[in-house]
Formats: structure tokens, sequence, C-alpha cells
């Protein structure tokens, strides 16, 4: 079974900032910003799910993001 990666999305608006904290570590799995485009959103949780089950979060803001389940 797979560990979970719990993943925080703080969405900007030409980028996005993500940190990964994957269950039973003391220690910050990664950090990473890329360009907020869904395209690079979506291949790192790509392979982030490769190794872990992964869980989102993000920051709710009055930018109008929405983030979804695909």
């Amino acid at each position: 079974m797979k560990k979970i990666a719990y993943v925080g999305i703080d969405y900007h608006l030409k980028v996005v900032s993500i940190a990964v904290m994957v269950e039973g570590e003391k220690e910050i799995y990664a950090t990473i910003r890329l360009k907020n485009q869904d395209k690079i959103l979506l291949q790192y949780l790509k392979k982030l799910s490769q190794q872990f089950s992964i869980r989102t979060c993000y920051e709710a803001s009055s930018s109008g993001y929405a983030f979804q389940e695909g």
C-alpha cells in the first residue's frame, strides 16, 4: 500500500508553490515552484502518484482559481 503524500498548493498568477509532506515523516518531502499551467501541474502530480497516494489542498483566494479533480 502506498503512503499518503499531502500536497499543499499556493496559487499565484504566474506560478504555483507546492509543499509535499509524506505521512509518518517529520521532514518536508519536497517544495517546488512551477509555472501556473495545468499541464505542468498535472505532470508533477502524476509523477508523485507513482510513489504515493495523493491528498491535495490549495489556498483559496479571490483570484478566481478553481481546483478540480480530472
